[in-house]
């Protein structure tokens, strides 16, 4: 046994715990406790002994404790009064006295000291406080004479405040109040008396002359003379109120309130994705991305290994995200196909996917095909026709209406035979109603879409034609190309990157032959505007297969065809058609048509090149009548007969998307929609359907201007001249042929004005001149032929009629 073992065994032998020899480790770690607390004691009475008597220490060591923790409780009294004791001399030092405490008995001296300074502090407010009273009283305005003798009621005031005579004060106060009040009526009455001078009723003339006038006639309608100026007043008031500043509160609250339930779905949705995903779905979700990364372009030799993992991954965490938006080939490599896999598939561009989108049938329980069968269906380019029907006979002999799975039909056409019940989308909101009227014409004549696009101010010319006169075609097959026409669309382009109304907007270039043409005109593009612009612009050049599904605001179409040694076969198709609507749908704002051959050069009249030229010549749109007979009210008739006075052609009870405007006045560069407020109130409902309706027609490109009864019957110029002033601002004319020379259509109403004869003779002779300048005969420089549309150009630098000596002579 170790010594230091030996030398403590006493401990476990002679130390008695509650009665028992100490056997184990608990017991002597209390041994301990008790021992330092023990220890504890003796320091705190040696700590006390010098300031406190202490009891004598006898008994239990518990009660000892207890008597030293009340001394301990007393002399953290004391220190606490030392410290504020302390406190209090800083602060009488502070207020410059000096005073010290050492016995009790000069306590009560300090509090009698302290009270005298209050008191002395409290006079000095007070002091202070009469001093500015007496300040108030004598104040005299600094925009007052320096002599100008002071009110006798400030002299009382001041005697008063000296004498500190309260009732006094009182008194002084009530004739303050009375002196004020009739102050006020004296103001009151320099107003008057000011307005009587306005109105050259002065009061000086109305006292003069009392018995010369017929005053007591004119002061009997006094009350009438008020109530017609005050409704006046709050008319002009009323009518300040500018509805296009509320509108754009409006519209600002309205953006505001959108965007945020936009922000508070979208950040609940991702909320409620998040809580739903485990941990175990987190991590194949994560593993699955890194598998599809890896993939990369599918080229690599460790490809088809990551397209397995990526598959795996895909079973752990699909239910993790409610939506998968991916091509058809993503979804072959990254899910194992089960039946009714998915509760709802959408296949947009039905039209684009061929026979291999039959099996998302199979994996949905539902399936939604979008799509346009008016459009261009994917090319099946070196495929055997003969192979795929061997195929489609072997594993496909009992799908139903299995002949469609072939070469010439998408899986739009199939969806169409074995679901039917198709439901037409009849609204289209990319395209100017005169691009999109083509299509209409050409492949939608049975459903035409409704054009939801409206005229924007100062918009460009939606349609434009371009004849390249020494235009010519080379090569053959796709190699097919027209040099004078590359170059031509490069000039334009260049010309409208020029021009400031093209700032911002993207272009494209599309043709509609051969895929030669399209690279000859990238390559000038890349040389004369370099790849920089182009990006900016995201210009690119294509033919119409490059362009499905695509869009931009500007496109340029080349026809390339062009009369000479080769002759041009008729275009007129299914598959051409769906190749000329994609390609002439495509632009939003404007399109351009370039071409070397004319109508006379297309004997069949049949082909889709002859009617797309015949259309962008003179392109058209549906053509409405206005009719007086069809305002529902006489306050429409009249804001009606003033817009046709001025010549305008005005539609009434137009329909559009559902809903009817008023009236629409309807110009060669726009239209704007005009609405008439009655002067009866149909409830807030009413109203409330009134403005989530122009609020709703506003999103589709429609401008309205509001009038209201009261307005135009209280002041029928001042209210219309917003409408001649938005008009001029959206540059829509009217149309001399349309004011009225019939005399049954003279206006007859108190608030109609007649037609101005030398007004009009005016406008008539700028409209004559501004067409005769217009009409110049430049076919030399461009090529236009009679009867085409002219063609825009720009200042390049050098004048036009310097470089061409025929149009300088002009």
């Amino acid at each position: 046994m170790k010594k230091n073992i030996r030398d403590t065994l006493y401990i476990t032998k002679s130390v008695i715990l509650n009665g028992q020899v100490c056997s184990n480790i608990d017991e002597l770690q209390t041994v301990i406790q008790y021992l330092e607390f023990v220890l504890q004691l003796d320091k705190i009475t040696d700590l006390m002994k010098p300031y406190i008597n202490l009891p004598n220490r006898s008994g239990s060591y518990s009660i000892y404790a207890a008597q030293l923790l009340r001394n301990v409780e007393m002399l953290e009294q004391c220190i606490q009064y030392s410290d504020q004791l302390k406190d209090l001399h800083e602060l009488l030092r502070s207020c410059g006295i000096s005073y010290s405490i050492r016995q009790s008995d000069q306590l009560k001296e300090l509090v009698d000291v302290v009270d005298s300074c209050l008191i002395s502090g409290q006079k000095r407010k007070r002091i202070k406080e009469f001093k500015s009273l007496r300040l108030m009283v004598t104040y005299q305005d600094q925009h007052d004479q320096v002599d100008k003798p002071i009110h006798p009621i400030c002299a009382e005031f001041i005697q008063a405040i000296k004498l500190r005579d309260v009732q006094k004060y009182e008194s002084l106060l009530l004739d303050l109040q009375s002196l004020h009040q009739r102050n006020l009526q004296y103001t009151r009455f320099q107003e008057l008396q000011g307005k009587f001078e306005e109105l050259s009723l002065t009061y000086q003339d109305f006292v003069a002359n009392q018995h010369n006038r017929p005053w007591p006639e004119l002061l009997r309608k006094m009350d009438q003379a008020f109530q017609w100026a005050q409704a006046n007043t709050w008319l002009k008031e009323y009518f300040s109120h500018s509805e296009e500043d509320l509108n754009q509160v409006l519209e600002g609250l309205d953006k505001q309130i959108h965007e945020t339930l936009g922000e508070i779905g979208a950040l609940k949705a991702w909320s409620h994705c998040f809580k739903r995903l485990t941990r175990s779905e987190q991590q194949h979700l994560m593993a699955w991305s890194l598998a599809i990364r890896n993939v990369g372009k599918d080229t690599g030799k460790h490809a088809e290994k990551h397209k397995r993992d990526a598959k795996y991954h895909m079973e752990h965490c699909r239910s993790a995200i409610p939506a998968w938006i991916m091509p058809l080939y993503r979804v072959v490599e990254s899910f194992e196909p089960s039946q009714e896999l998915f509760d709802v598939i959408i296949i947009d561009e039905a039209s684009q996917s061929g026979p291999e989108a039959v099996f998302l049938k199979y994996i949905a329980k539902k399936i939604i095909v979008v799509g346009d069968d008016k459009q261009i269906s994917p090319e099946h380019v070196g495929i055997s026709r003969e192979n795929v029907d061997q195929l489609r006979k072997l594993h496909l002999y009992d799908f139903p209406h299995g002949e469609l799975l072939g070469l010439d039909n998408s899986f739009f056409d199939l969806a169409n035979v074995l679901f039917g019940g198709r439901i037409v989308l009849r609204e289209h909101f990319r395209c100017m109603p005169e691009i999109i009227q083509f299509s209409n014409q050409l492949s939608y004549s049975n459903t035409p879409l409704i054009p939801l696009r409206q005229y924007p101010p100062n918009r460009l010319k939606p349609v434009k034609a371009v004849y390249v006169r020494d235009g010519f075609r080379q090569g053959i097959g796709q190699k097919v190309q027209n040099h004078p026409e590359a170059i031509a669309i490069v000039d334009t382009i260049k010309q409208c990157m020029r021009d400031s109304r093209y700032d911002g907007l993207s272009m494209g270039v599309i043709t509609l032959l051969g895929g030669s043409q399209h690279q000859l005109i990238e390559s000038l593009l890349l040389r004369e505007i370099g790849p920089e612009e182009m990006e900016r612009r995201n210009l690119i050049c294509g033919d119409a297969y490059a362009f499905q599904g695509d869009e931009r605001d500007v496109i340029f179409l080349s026809l390339v065809a062009s009369p000479g040694e080769t002759t041009m076969r008729a275009l007129a198709s299914e598959k051409d058609k769906r190749r000329f609507n994609v390609a002439t749908s495509r632009s939003r704002d404007q399109l351009w048509l370039f071409h070397s051959a004319t109508l006379n050069d297309i004997k069949n009249h049949s082909c889709l090149r002859y009617q797309l030229i015949s259309y962008c010549q003179n392109p058209t749109l549906q053509e409405l009548e206005g009719s007086r007979d069809k305002c529902e009210s006489e306050f429409e008739r009249h804001v009606y007969d003033r817009m046709v006075t001025r010549g305008y052609r005005v539609i009434t009870q137009y329909e559009f998307g559902g809903y009817r405007i008023d009236m629409v006045i309807q110009g060669m560069n726009g239209q704007l929609a005009v609405e008439c407020d009655g002067d009866y109130w149909h409830g807030p409902e009413q109203y409330e359907y009134d403005m989530a309706r122009q609020r709703v027609l506003e999103r589709c490109g429609w401008r309205f201007w509001r009038v209201r009864g009261s307005e135009l019957y209280y002041d029928p110029e001042e209210a219309m001249q917003s409408l001649w002033d938005l008009l001029e601002l959206y540059q829509i004319s009217p149309n001399e042929m349309n004011v009225m020379s019939n005399s049954d259509m003279i206006l007859q109403q108190e608030i109609q004005e007649p037609v101005e004869p030398e007004k009009t003779n005016l406008i008539t002779r700028k409209k004559e001149k501004k067409d005769s300048e217009e009409q110049m005969d430049i076919s030399s420089y461009i090529g236009i032929e009679d009867g085409q549309q002219e063609f825009d150009f720009w200042d390049t630098g050098k004048s036009e009629l310097d470089k061409n000596p025929k149009l300088k002579n002009l």
